[in-house]
């Protein structure tokens, strides 16, 4: 996010996933203390449509249903909160 506060943002969304029309977005950006003026003149432009277009359409491509997902090397993670089963196969994916 060209403000500074992406992963601030990110977080929010993820916590509020049913509060995402145009008024929820702004109030979230107020909340994170977002200059507006900038921040609705970015989506009024749709600035960054392009860029969630494209990766909303590779999650698309390889089946992507929810978070988490997780590939490693181009494998899909079964159950990326397993911390465990992740970390044997990061440690095989190193051996390789």
């Amino acid at each position: 996010m060209e403000q500074g506060k992406f992963w601030e943002f990110h977080d929010l969304l993820f916590e509020n996933q049913k509060a995402m029309t145009r008024s929820d977005l702004e109030s979230h950006a107020k909340k994170l203390g977002l200059d507006m003026a900038k921040f609705e003149k970015a989506l009024d432009a749709g600035t960054f449509k392009a860029a969630v277009d494209a990766d909303f359409a590779m999650g698309q491509k390889v089946a992507v249903q929810g978070t988490p997902t997780m590939f490693i090397n181009g494998e899909r993670v079964a159950n990326p909160t397993d911390f465990d089963g992740l970390a044997k196969m990061v440690d095989a994916k190193l051996a390789k």
